[in-house]
């Protein structure tokens, strides 16, 4: 927003009261319509360069998959 009104203002000469209201209504609505995005973006990425915890996941769903028998499995094909 600095950026954009040092331009806007000092550079093309833009009033005041042209230049304020769509900059700040960008800075409150843009992360707001943003936000969601942005925080499973960062979680994607924690999960994959963070790999704390994941051997102990991935053995409680292979102990859970193991213990569990699915209805064809039980049944005898003979």
């Amino acid at each position: 927003m600095t950026f954009a009104y040092l331009v806007l203002h000092m550079v093309l000469d833009y009033p005041n009261r042209y230049v304020l209201p769509p900059l700040l209504s960008y800075v409150v609505l843009f992360p707001i319509l943003i936000h969601r995005y942005a925080r499973a973006f960062w979680l994607a990425l924690d999960c994959f360069f963070d790999h704390t915890g994941l051997d102990e996941y991935q053995s409680q769903d292979a102990s859970a998959d193991s213990t569990t028998e699915s209805p064809t499995a039980a049944q005898d094909p003979n």
